[in-house]
């Protein structure tokens, strides 16, 4: 989708399905970039099951972060890693 940036993150879960992540960026010069990033996301997933994360307060609508099958991610205990 033209004015759509995107970063993608492709794994194997443990029970060998492929899993991905991806971050689709965009629509900071669209009139109404909610409504933009919405169609850039149905377009990206089509009609495969996913969760999307909006930033919560939605001040920054250009921001979307898209994971396939999320119950399959190998989680980690959280311990003590940090960002």
């Amino acid at each position: 989708m033209e004015g759509v940036k995107i970063f993608e993150h492709n794994w194997t879960s443990e029970n060998g399905k492929p899993n991905k992540m991806a971050i689709l960026w965009g629509g900071m010069d669209k009139e109404n970039p909610t409504a933009f990033m919405n169609n850039a996301v149905n377009e990206y997933v089509q009609t495969n099951g996913h969760n999307q994360f909006i930033e919560i307060h939605m001040d920054n609508p250009w921001l979307r972060v898209i994971i396939k099958d999320v119950n399959d991610i190998p989680f980690d205990d959280f311990t003590d890693q940090r960002l």
